[in-house]
């Protein structure tokens, strides 16, 4: 795990966490680089340039390289054969922590999107953590994790691992800052239906809650979240 950081424009720092995946290479957030023209890698009192980066702007996941990386990689791993309720553990540099914040959870749900899963975990991390790390009990790299709902009862949500494949085919970029929306960030009505649900489930609006679901079991008649979340809105 290494933080990432950056002077804005308004001259306050940005900071965020990553990943390394690669010997020369970190996994982390897009949205921590847009706002910092020459962003580096730190960890402890060391500090390592940038030289580039590949960006899936829209995923929210960019691939930077460093080639005076001198720490071993992460092992890959797959949630594809977890369960929920399996214990996990995030790691990363919430609230700027100088050390990495260990948050140790479990899975609440699996979603499948766009070819890879996202994950829900109430492994709990806070501003500074974007980029980080969330590891199965193995300590295999399973998830990035990325956002939050709002609020102190929150729901929390890693990026799919499986996205790195894509990402690596991204053409490599040496400009920052990183700019664009992501699909977390979209209006509403344009989140996912698994993200629809979040908040009328949070605020016990039943009402809402089956609505949405209702609307996600015909969209995905074979995803089971759908049809549990559908059931909960209606025993309610």
């Amino acid at each position: 795990i290494v933080m990432i950081r950056g002077h804005n424009s308004d001259g306050s720092l940005a900071y965020g966490s990553g990943v390394i995946v690669e010997p020369t290479k970190v996994l982390t957030n897009c949205h921590i680089f847009r706002q910092t023209k020459e962003p580096w890698i730190s960890r402890g009192e060391d500090t390592f340039p940038i030289n580039n980066v590949q960006a899936d702007r829209y995923h929210d996941l960019c691939l930077v390289t460093s080639e005076s990386l001198p720490f071993p990689a992460a092992q890959i791993g797959s949630v594809n054969t977890m369960k929920k309720g399996a214990e996990i553990v995030a790691i990363g540099h919430s609230s700027a922590s100088p050390a990495p914040i260990t948050s140790i959870g479990t899975i609440k749900s699996i979603y499948p999107y766009d070819k890879g899963n996202v994950i829900r975990s109430t492994a709990r991390f806070a501003m500074g953590a974007s980029g980080s790390g969330l590891f199965d009990g193995d300590g295999h790299l399973i998830g990035i994790n990325t956002f939050k709902t709002p609020g102190r009862n929150a729901y929390f949500y890693a990026l799919p691992v499986e996205w790195l494949t894509e990402l690596k085919t991204k053409p490599v970029e040496t400009q920052f800052p990183i700019e664009g929306k992501t699909f977390w960030e979209e209006d509403d009505a344009n989140k996912p239906l698994f993200m629809q649900m979040a908040e009328p489930e949070i605020q016990e609006d039943w009402v809402k809650l089956s609505g949405v679901a209702e609307k996600w079991v015909k969209a995905e008649p074979n995803n089971s979240e759908a049809w549990y979340e559908l059931g909960f809105a209606q025993e309610h």
